[in-house]
């Protein structure tokens, strides 16, 4: 289901209603309100959120470990927009089980306040796409718990440096394809 615009919750109510929707697509401004209704979709396999957070609103990205199904992830939100919007409180206990797909595109500084506790909670993260974001190394410490990570795309994160390299090569043997593109950070050396 595609949904563009919804301008009430109760729209999103009545598609949340629908037991088998395993599939989400939400163009709009996002609200708190809504955030937590989309988290409540139980049987979502893949969402993608692209949007502006409402303003004077915060959401707590540990809502979405309610989406125990969840096997795609992509979020393009608030480039631009203050970090104190999301929380960054993750509970340890939670796990994106069958998450094989992440891609969070221009978070800009928001990303940055929550990225590590989502690399924690996801074990089989095949797919990483944080490209165009304003990262460092201590953003994304956490890859070290995503061993089956074959793909990663963290280009034009012009901070990143050679320490994440290092990273790779010891804790993702299995990583096939590396876009470090205008990572101007990372040296010719490592490479």
């Amino acid at each position: 289901i595609q949904c563009n615009d919804i301008t009430s919750t109760n729209d999103l109510q009545i598609i949340a209603s629908e037991r088998n929707i395993k599939n989400l697509v939400m163009v709009c401004e996002i609200s708190s309100e809504l955030f937590s209704l989309v988290c409540n979709i139980r049987h979502l396999e893949y969402l993608r959120l692209q949007g502006y957070l409402k303003e004077n609103q915060t959401f707590t990205p540990n809502e979405l470990t309610q989406l125990r199904r969840l096997q795609t992830l992509q979020l393009s939100l608030f480039p631009d927009h203050r970090p104190e919007g999301i929380a960054d409180q993750f509970d340890n206990n939670l796990h994106f089980r069958y998450l094989i797909k992440l891609e969070i595109v221009e978070g800009g500084r928001v990303l940055e306040s929550c990225l590590n506790s989502i690399l924690q909670l996801c074990p089989k993260l095949k797919h990483l796409n944080i490209q165009n974001n304003l990262l460092v190394y201590s953003d994304i410490t956490n890859i070290r718990y995503c061993a089956d990570l074959e793909y990663l795309d963290v280009s034009r994160n012009y901070e990143m440096c050679d320490e994440l390299l290092g990273i790779l090569s010891e804790s993702c043997p299995k990583l096939k394809f590396l876009d470090i593109n205008k990572c101007l950070k990372i040296s010719d050396n490592f490479i």
